[in-house]
């Protein structure tokens, strides 16, 4: 029998493992054998969903096998997923502020840091990835780097965080990663520190790299949602150096008579392009990152008299 697509032969094999009974462990070492590791580890989203749907040390076992190098594959996966932008209620990652408007990134990575923490295992998760021999590949030592990094940030441990940030900031320049599925390490790291206002020496100058040698140099190119995201973050972490009001999540709700419009096709939204966010700042209101074509409207006609300044 000839298979339409890949989704439907893996539909074949996951039903045949159903029908032998086959446990999580063995139907893991059956995917690695069918499928390329770059498939399983862009499988970011189905794992996230199956995790959370375990308690925390269930999730932090089942993430850790994942993440982790383990006896059904021998990488450190690095990876994620971007979130439709302004999703329906259903579609949304969970409630918080954080997912709220979409337009984010996931990753199992970031699901089993917040399952370390909760079980206070963060220390127990850094010695397992110190036992990870050096890999090999150039791609794999970012990895490394990048995790490392993220869980010496958690820890407070700057000494050993500054270490990470730099090497991993060293294999970035040097990398000649030119798709998205290849940058994943540093693209966690810069993202869940300037969501999560983690400061830590090197980050900035890492987003700063990523910005100023990637994304206005359109590299990778077509990767337009990867570069909204890096632009969003460059935006939301200048803000912050500017010494503007930090939480900007709600800032347009300050916003009484000039209103937030955004430009949001089923196109813009589908692609999972950042979301716009804009913040007053005394007399002034700045728009931090967009979305697409983004707008100010005033609530009502301006009578008397007035000035109005504005950067486009």
């Amino acid at each position: 029998m000839p298979f339409q697509s890949v989704h439907q032969f893996a539909m074949i094999c996951l039903l045949a493992c159903s029908s032998f009974h086959v446990n999580a462990s063995e139907g893991r070492l059956v995917a690695a054998a069918l499928f390329e590791e770059s498939v399983l580890a862009g499988n970011a989203t189905a794992v996230r969903e199956r995790a959370a749907l375990l308690d925390d040390a269930e999730r932090f076992d089942s993430l850790l096998q994942w993440v982790l190098p383990s006896e059904a594959h021998a990488s450190i996966r690095m990876h994620g997923d971007f979130t439709q932008t302004n999703p329906a209620p259903a579609n949304r990652v969970d409630s918080s502020e954080e997912h709220t408007s979409g337009g984010r990134i996931v990753s199992p990575v970031f699901d089993l840091l917040d399952a370390a923490k909760r079980l206070h295992r963060l220390a127990d998760l850094i010695k397992k990835v110190d036992a990870v021999p050096e890999p090999e590949e150039e791609e794999q030592q970012r990895a490394k780097a990048a995790l490392l990094t993220l869980l010496h940030l958690e820890l407070g441990n700057t000494i050993d965080a500054v270490k990470s940030i730099d090497r991993l900031t060293q294999l970035v320049r040097t990398s000649d990663a030119n798709e998205v599925s290849g940058m994943w390490p540093e693209t966690l790291v810069v993202y869940r520190c300037v969501i999560r206002s983690v400061k830590g020496p090197g980050i900035d100058d890492l987003l700063a790299f990523l910005f100023a040698q990637r994304t206005q140099r359109d590299v990778p190119v077509n990767s337009l949602v990867w570069h909204s995201q890096i632009a969003a973050l460059a935006g939301l972490n200048g803000h912050r150096e500017a010494g503007a009001p930090v939480d900007v999540a709600n800032a347009a709700s300050e916003l009484t008579q000039w209103i937030p419009i955004s430009l949001r096709r089923a196109q813009t939204r589908g692609q999972c392009l950042a979301a716009a966010r804009w913040a007053r700042v005394g007399s002034q209101v700045e728009k931090i990152t967009g979305h697409n074509d983004d707008y100010l409207f005033f609530r009502s006609p301006l009578a008397g008299n007035f000035e109005a300044q504005w950067d486009v």
